[in-house]
């Protein structure tokens, strides 16, 4: 059943409105998510949807009927709002009609469990990917979608800067982020949890005196990347590591790291599937 809301002073309305900010989302342990393809995909997760917001007038006829199949027998509260509250609700430009509301998935790193998806059974070793102090959640988002694509089998951030569930992560990985193990700690912690479960750490560096096509991908291994800016910290040189690189030809020392991070992933996905 659609229950219709009317006035900007709604409680539950105004709810939603604070979880844009960090803040709202630390404080209600919620999360909002923009979009219909982010949308079904978190209702096709193991997330936990507990509200949808609906704009008829910009939403078409399939989309609605999907939602109410996708939701049959499930207790997720449904909400109808007129346009003028609706863009209120949005994030960005994009007018789809649809919002989320989600509980907050645990990320903290003792719960963290490598994915134990068919792709990832295939795999004899578990690949994940680590990433440190990323500060743009657009970037994080990039990197997830690429991780989601490459078949990682879970991501960390170490110091984060920003989080997972922020609204552009969520809209930057296109809805993957719903479908990846995530974790977040202090570098320190990354690191003695890699150790403590045998995990090979590869650094991608512009130190790295090994080029990464040259490596040995297929066995359980972290790849880790920092940014841009500052690189990673000293912290993951002072531990057992190796230090790769890719290749820099033109004048430019470094890519974004959504970008070298999908050509590391997709190595180790090409050596892991080579039939593919």
């Amino acid at each position: 059943m659609i229950a219709q809301i009317t006035s900007a002073q709604n409680p539950r309305y105004k709810q939603v409105l604070k979880l844009q900010s960090s803040r709202g989302r630390r404080q209600q342990d919620r999360l909002v998510i923009f979009g219909q393809r982010e949308v079904f995909r978190a209702l096709a997760s193991s997330w936990q949807v507990t509200e949808l917001w609906l704009c008829k007038p910009w939403l078409a006829d399939t989309a609605l009927t999907q939602i109410l199949d996708m939701t049959s027998g499930q207790s997720i509260a449904i909400f109808e709002v007129p346009p003028e509250l609706f863009e209120r609700l949005e994030f960005g430009e994009r007018r789809e009609g649809l919002v989320a509301v989600a509980n907050r998935p645990t990320v903290a790193l003792d719960r963290f469990a490598p994915s134990s998806t068919e792709l990832a059974k295939r795999d004899r070793q578990p690949l994940l990917l680590v990433v440190e102090s990323i500060e743009k959640p657009g970037n994080l988002g990039a990197v997830l979608r690429s991780a989601d694509g490459a078949g990682v089998h879970g991501v960390i951030h170490a110091n984060p800067l920003t989080d997972f569930f922020h609204p552009n992560t969520i809209r930057a990985s296109l809805g993957t982020v719903t479908q990846l193990p995530l974790a977040e700690a202090a570098t320190d912690e990354v690191i003695e949890w890699l150790k403590a479960h045998d995990y090979e750490i590869f650094l991608a560096s512009l130190a790295g005196s090994v080029n990464y096509a040259t490596v040995d991908f297929t066995r359980r291994c972290a790849l880790v990347f920092g940014t841009e800016a500052t690189g990673l910290s000293d912290a993951w040189y002072q531990s057992p590591h190796r230090a790769i690189r890719l290749p820099m030809l033109g004048i430019a020392d470094s890519l974004n790291i959504s970008v070298a991070a999908a050509i590391m992933m997709y190595e180790a996905r090409r050596q892991r599937t080579p039939s593919e």
